[in-house]
């Protein structure tokens, strides 16, 4: 139960289920690098064209490591005691959204270094990374924590690193363009919600503008599949996409409409979408 008091509070994750969360999550990241799952291939039509789509042992694995991930942290969540005594629902479900999604981009990171010096660093900070994700999305759970505002504005910048490395990694795979843009799609919407939500536009809004802003990013996937740039490149012209159209879409929705800040994003997010194209065509062989 919260005690009353003049001042804020502040609350950290159960530092023993977090060490144990994030130990077991680390040995999925091993394990991907371990267990060979033999490759299964399914076979589908799209608009009278044939797919097909490889589902090998790294994309099983990278899914149980982010279903790992979402369970584990929905169990921390549930313990916060600003939600003790209050019907909880579906109300942390947001809250694990980014963790799962970000893990997913981890494993596909760590399984694409040969092991090595390199594989040990990487995992030291993905382990720090999901770390502060799991924190951040703690304290968040209670918005009069001294921290909020600390950690909403960290949520922020991270969820921007993980589209990043999600979007150079579907771009990477070489998978299908309705493959590749239909990912895309699902994880934007589900980490635009997340922010959407940060900033106090929740309900229909949030839904809307989610869903505005996950349509044109896997447009821009679909299109983005067909250039040859380095996948490095294509995550970071999406990033910048994602930051122009989201930042739009979130003054839209919002009652008052900031012309300031709308111009920030526009300007910000075109300097970099200009200066990330110039990055991705240089690196061309």
């Amino acid at each position: 139960m919260l005690q009353p008091t003049s001042s804020k509070n502040r609350y950290f994750p159960d530092v023993d289920r977090l060490s144990i969360l994030m130990a077991v999550v680390m040995l999925g990241f091993v394990a991907s690098q371990l267990v060979q799952l033999p490759t299964r291939t399914v076979q589908t039509s799209l608009f009278g064209s044939s797919i097909g789509l490889d589902i090998n042992g790294e994309t099983i694995l990278a899914i149980l490591v982010a279903l790992l991930v979402g369970s584990g942290s929905d169990a921390m969540f549930r313990r916060h005691p600003g939600l003790q005594g209050k019907p909880i629902g579906t109300r942390t479900f947001l809250h694990w959204v980014l963790p799962s999604t970000a893990s997913l981009g981890l494993v596909s990171l760590i399984n694409q270094t040969p092991p090595g010096p390199l594989l040990w660093i990487e995992l030291i900070l993905a382990a720090i990374f999901l770390t502060l994700i799991l924190v951040a999305e703690y304290i968040t759970l209670y918005p009069r924590d001294a921290n909020y505002d600390t950690a909403r504005t960290g949520l922020t910048i991270l969820s921007y690193l993980v589209m990043m490395s999600l979007y150079g990694w579907l771009h990477y795979t070489g998978a299908r363009a309705a493959i590749n843009a239909t990912a895309a799609l699902l994880t934007t919407f589900l980490v635009s919600l997340r922010l959407f939500r940060l900033n106090q536009v929740s309900g229909t809004n949030g839904i809307w503008g989610a869903g505005v802003v996950a349509l044109l990013l896997g447009q821009a996937m679909w299109a983005l599949n067909y250039w040859f740039i380095p996948s490095i490149g294509a995550g970071l012209v999406l990033l910048c996409l994602f930051y122009i159209i989201y930042g739009v879409v979130l003054q839209q929705t919002k009652s008052v409409l900031n012309t300031r800040s709308m111009l920030e994003y526009l300007v910000v997010g075109g300097i970099a979408l200009l200066i990330s194209l110039q990055f991705a065509f240089r690196r061309l062989p």
